[in-house]
């Protein structure tokens, strides 16, 4: 077998978007009355769907509430992450 495979994060990125997923979740919920810790970010959100994670943030409210406040995390994650950079050697291992 010839050439070869390169495999990148779960979301397809090539920057470091965990940081700004944590924000964007931990501000996002705080409207709402929950908290969003660190430990349950790892635990419970990195690797999975909205629809799960969701289900888990909110387990008493419908699908509908569940698709617009994931929409809203997801609108707030994209106005604050405006500043990210290639992963260190990225460029270099792309060329």
């Amino acid at each position: 077998m010839s050439g070869a495979t390169l495999l990148f994060d779960l979301d397809w990125t090539r920057v470091d978007t965990d940081a700004h997923h944590f924000t964007a979740f931990r501000e996002t919920m705080s409207r709402y009355g929950i908290d969003v810790t660190l430990d349950f970010y790892k635990a419970n959100i990195i690797g999975f769907p909205n629809t799960d994670i969701m289900l888990r943030l909110m387990p008493d409210h419908d699908v509908d509430t569940h698709i617009r406040v994931a929409d809203e995390k997801e609108a707030h994650f994209r106005s604050i992450a405006n500043d990210m950079e290639p992963l260190p050697g990225l460029v270099d291992l792309l060329d």
